[in-house]
């Protein structure tokens, strides 16, 4: 699941935000725990979440220079789109369940992290 995220979030930053690497560290991804059933069918399916946050690393003149605005273009641009997920699994929605909020800040730079949780329907058991 992380990986199709992954994946999906790559797609934001190709060609406008190349400032964000994975490689580097500046993005992480991981999984939060929560229960993943929302609702149980009868008939063995069910509709499920799977929450994960995304954490950034940058300068902290970066913060008070532009940062408000690439989140609220992230958020926006997550709650339009859906990832490609493995057979079996339909993505419905995501949601940003808290915005990007400072997390740490160390001497030069700021960590901060926006948590979403992708909902999904999972066909059988």
């Amino acid at each position: 699941m992380l990986r199709a995220i992954k994946e999906y979030i790559l797609t934001c930053f190709r060609g406008e935000h190349t400032d964000y690497s994975w490689d580097d560290n500046a993005i992480s991804l991981r999984a939060e725990a929560c229960d993943p059933i929302l609702y149980r069918y009868t008939d063995g399916d069910s509709l499920r979440q799977f929450v994960f946050i995304v954490g950034f690393r940058e300068p902290i003149s970066a913060f008070y220079a532009d940062a408000e605005v690439f989140y609220e273009h992230l958020t926006r641009w997550l709650q339009q789109g859906l990832p490609s997920l493995s057979p079996g699994q339909t993505p419905q929605r995501f949601e940003v369940v808290k915005t990007a909020a400072v997390e740490k800040q160390r001497y030069a730079e700021t960590q901060y992290e926006l948590v979403c949780r992708l909902i999904y329907y999972q066909e059988g058991a």
